[in-house]
């Protein structure tokens, strides 16, 4: 964030030319800026019930870290303006008196913004990556499904789709029914998922 800028300008825009100076300059594809940042606690209140019947508050403190990023094509056309934000619980205090209750120190949170931010930052920059789901799926195995269980771990897919699609149709139930699933099953990993293979 440059230095200088006031407090109504912290969400503004940056100039075209200034975006395109700075991506000629470092030969850069994009620029991500940070435009602002909030750094505070909010809080929320939990009432206690003690032993003895009475009754006692304890302030639970969560630090918020907000922010304002904006990515730039190497013209200077805003691609995509955020606002982004992430907490956590920082501590949890009992209310003096029921009321009164000591708020915790900014200053002494300081080492606690950085994950935060570097969080905030992480998942807005993954909005831009193709992301990929792992998941195990169980397949049937036996002397039945064996050369169709090794075809898809190479994923021959119309190889293995011909086969145990045949096999649904199988006069013994069981094996229709174990068919079925291993064709769900290779459904989802011929439809381009990352899936880790077990066998029952």
């Amino acid at each position: 964030m440059k230095s200088g800028i006031n407090k109504g300008s912290l969400t503004e825009f940056h100039h075209p030319d200034s975006v395109r100076m700075v991506c000629d300059h470092y030969d850069a594809d994009m620029l991500l800026t940070l435009d602002s940042v909030r750094i505070n606690f909010d809080w929320e209140t939990i009432i206690n019930e003690n032993l003895d019947g009475s009754k006692s508050k304890t302030k639970n403190f969560y630090l918020i870290f907000r922010g304002y990023l904006t990515t730039y094509s190497s013209t200077g056309e805003v691609i995509n303006r955020s606002e982004v934000e992430e907490s956590e619980l920082y501590t949890s205090r009992d209310a003096i008196s029921g009321i009164i209750t000591i708020k915790p120190s900014l200053e002494k949170a300081s080492d606690k913004v950085r994950p935060l931010a570097l969080q905030a930052g992480s998942d807005y920059v993954g909005k831009y990556y193709p992301s990929v789901t792992t998941e195990t799926k169980m397949l049937y195995g036996g002397k039945v499904f064996k050369e169709s269980n090794i075809s898809l771990s190479k994923k021959e897919c119309t190889q293995v789709m011909d086969y145990l699609t045949n096999l649904k149709s199988s006069e013994d139930p069981k094996t229709a029914k174990r068919a079925s699933h291993n064709l769900d099953v290779a459904k989802d990993i011929c439809d381009d998922g990352v899936v880790i293979l077990g066998m029952w």
